[in-house]
């Protein structure tokens, strides 16, 4: 996900420009149709202002790359709906939270505002549908249910870690003065102050971040483990910086401790329902792909882009590029025709999907 992050001005300036010159846009609100669906000029520049980071390789700025998810995730919807293939609020909700639970580093960007929950869910929702049209919409029964968790226990471990409130110091002194502050107070920003940090660094301190255990440094652990949830450590954590050897001191306050275990079957639902039925589906990105390939060329007079600076987009990045030829062979006397109803030589068999454009897997 997210492949495209990456700070990016220049995008930014090229879409308020183009934004600027769209005809008629005063009047006009819609950048884009996909069949009976429209993409907003609204929703489309929030989108597009929030992203920050980009592939220099794919040849697109901001609102190039945000424009062409909005079709994609457009048409993915519509043929899922074609299709009777759904994904409940709930469903996306406790895939979501399968996930965190495994990666805590996803949370961490949501708590950093690298990326925002709806973003988190919205890229999740589509996956699920994109999965669901792969294996057309089956389900896993218990039994299949319990075989995918017994299967999986290791993928399925979660390993225990600290989550903190943190104010880093070089001078002991001053991490001294900003933890007797936190004891009274327990306001980070006035700490940070109190320590002498400049009003727009202290305003970033407190911030929750997660460290596994596993990755804690000997001398934190220590200081963390006879802690209760928001308690402050008893002195501040003098640390080592591995790459260049500075000394620093951490004053903290620990929100959450938790140890090593493995989800319930419960919790990783979501999950084991997709251990199972990607077994019973291999080739189930095959099959998304090509019936969204299908669509997309079936929708084509349909997708229309409104933006000048957008439209070649179209063409190059939403409709499936043509399949390559097959290269011409001479005949020869002991050519024969292929019986009837055989699949001419080199087309893909009903067990063998054809190569596509590639989707998410």
């Amino acid at each position: 996900m997210y492949a495209f992050r990456r700070t990016a001005q220049p995008a930014l300036c090229a879409l308020t420009i183009a934004l600027i010159a769209l005809p008629g846009c005063q009047g006009r609100k819609v950048v884009a149709r996909v069949n009976s669906e429209t993409i907003n000029e609204d929703d489309f520049t929030n989108r597009a202002l929030r992203v920050s980071n980009i592939n220099a390789q794919s040849g697109l700025d901001a609102g190039g790359m945000t424009l062409v998810n909005m079709i994609k995730e457009n048409l993915l919807q519509q043929l899922a709906k074609n299709k009777g293939v759904t994904v409940s609020d709930d469903q996306v909700n406790k895939y979501v939270s399968a996930i965190e639970k495994l990666q805590p580093q996803i949370l961490e960007g949501v708590r950093t505002g690298k990326i925002t929950q709806e973003e988190l869910t919205r890229e999740y929702r589509m996956e699920m549908l994109l999965f669901g049209l792969g294996t057309d919409n089956a389900k896993a029964d218990q039994k299949e249910l319990q075989a995918a968790y017994d299967k999986h226990q290791t993928d399925l471990a979660i390993k225990g870690g600290y989550t903190l409130r943190l104010l880093p110091l070089q001078d002991p002194v001053k991490a001294d003065a900003a933890l007797a502050e936190l004891k009274k107070s327990g306001d980070f920003k006035k700490a940070a102050t109190v320590a002498g940090l400049p009003p727009e660094v202290a305003a970033t301190m407190g911030k929750e971040t997660v460290i596994p255990a596993i990755q804690a440094p000997p001398e934190l652990k220590n200081a963390l483990e006879p802690l209760k949830p928001t308690d402050f450590v008893a002195t501040p954590v003098k640390l080592t910086n591995s790459q260049n050897g500075q000394t620093f001191y951490v004053v903290c306050q620990l929100v959450d401790k938790t140890k090593d275990r493995t989800l319930t079957l419960d919790e990783a639902r979501p999950l084991l329902e997709r251990f199972a039925l990607a077994d019973k589906f291999p080739q189930w990105g095959q099959h998304a792909d090509t019936a969204m390939n299908d669509f997309i060329t079936a929708s084509k007079e349909n997708i229309q882009i409104n933006m000048d600076r957008y439209k070649a987009l179209k063409e190059q990045f939403i409709l499936p590029k043509p399949k390559a030829a097959l290269p011409p062979q001479a005949n020869t006397p002991n050519d024969t025709a292929p019986p009837p109803g055989a699949a001419p030589s080199g087309a893909p068999t009903p067990n063998t999907p054809a190569p596509t454009t590639g989707g998410k897997k």
